[in-house]
């Protein structure tokens, strides 16, 4: 579905005025909200919509605006939002509030609304997670009480194997896609890409114990620039950040961890290879003479 939706005065934003968001099933235009991310704890941006939390993108190409009814939106850009599971935010709050010590090495069991306190005082729109996550907290959490009485506790296995449910369903989903490159792979290969696109939302000490656990190895780290620029085909992703990364001109904070990984290397094909150096002899050839539009100007 596409909405327009009218983006208030806040933190994000200096003024009110229209935008044009794309999100599926959901009718309500939702509440923007300002939680920790999962990554670096950074301040983005979240869509709060019938109870469900969305991640939200933005996508900009240049001179764009959008027809709204009988108006114009004079912003072309596109906010795109996606669910998100609400699990992976309260997941560094939730390691840091169980305090591990020498005599409780695993850490403590507290009720929910006083493991987020700390965290709240600068993300007051936690609450509204601690309700939407309490069915699902026994998948990373021990749970100790009865009734309305539950103390959690986080659990290091109970999170690695909810992280490895996360890869197998991303794995399967791209197995049985239509996209080429993804069925060239084996399980190995989509596992490791799949974990790789959970580093958006889980800290790398998390990554690695998941890695471990699915005997897989660690990414190979580059210390040398790409080899080749990006061609026209990777413009489109120049545009596609998160929200925040558009919203930090205006006063919101700027948040940099959102680029996803490519299913494979980038590889320059025998016709773009042609084209750049059939363009590379042209600028040659055309060096020291005029520009066609210089033969309209008055003289």
């Amino acid at each position: 579905l596409v909405h327009s939706f009218h983006q208030q005065p806040c933190a994000m934003a200096t003024k009110s005025s229209k935008r044009v968001i794309i999100s599926q099933g959901y009718e309500n235009e939702g509440t923007m909200l300002r939680l920790p991310s999962p990554r670096d704890g950074v301040a983005i941006t979240y869509l709060w919509r019938d109870d469900g939390l969305q991640e939200v993108n933005w996508f900009k190409q240049p001179f764009t605006s959008w027809f709204v009814g009988n108006s114009v939106v004079e912003d072309g850009s596109i906010y795109i939002s996606t669910p998100v599971d609400p699990l992976f935010v309260l997941l560094p709050i939730l390691e840091k509030g169980r305090q591990p010590s020498p005599d409780k090495p695993q850490g403590n069991f507290c009720p929910l609304d006083q493991l987020v306190l700390g965290a709240q005082l600068d993300f007051p729109h936690l609450h509204r997670l601690v309700d939407a996550v309490k069915d699902s907290m026994t998948l990373i959490c021990q749970v100790a009480g009865r009734g309305s009485d539950k103390y959690y506790r986080l659990d290091d296995d109970k999170v690695v194997a909810w992280l490895a449910c996360k890869v197998v369903r991303i794995a399967k989903h791209f197995s049985e896609g239509e996209d080429v490159n993804f069925k060239a792979l084996d399980k190995q290969a989509l596992h490791s890409y799949a974990v790789e696109m959970l580093a958006e939302w889980v800290a790398e000490s998390w990554l690695a114990r998941l890695r471990t656990a699915l005997k897989l190895r660690p990414p190979a780290v580059s210390t040398s620039p790409p080899a080749t620029a990006p061609t026209s085909e990777d413009a489109p992703r120049a545009y596609y950040a998160n929200y925040d990364a558009h919203q930090s001109g205006n006063g919101g904070a700027t948040h940099t961890n959102n680029k996803r990984p490519a299913p494979i290397a980038a590889k320059i094909t025998p016709a773009q290879k042609a084209h750049a150096t059939k363009m590379a002899k042209l600028a040659t050839h055309a060096k020291g003479t005029k520009s066609l539009g210089s033969f309209f100007m008055k003289k």
